[in-house]
């Protein structure tokens, strides 16, 4: 494997260029952002209610 683990010619590369990679790394975004301690940190530390723009 002369490209390396991330040249065109790889299984990673043909792993992740799947369109189901799409639906799959959605899914993992939402469900780690929707998790109820994850939701109550950023609530309990941010001040995205009051400053939105200043994010």
């Amino acid at each position: 494997m002369s490209g390396g683990y991330f040249s065109p010619d790889s299984i990673t590369w043909r792993v992740h260029s799947d369109p189901s990679m799409v639906v799959g790394g959605i899914r993992a975004l939402l469900e780690q952002a929707l998790h109820p301690e994850a939701m109550s940190g950023v609530a309990s530390h941010s001040n995205f209610r009051e400053d939105a723009w200043g994010r």
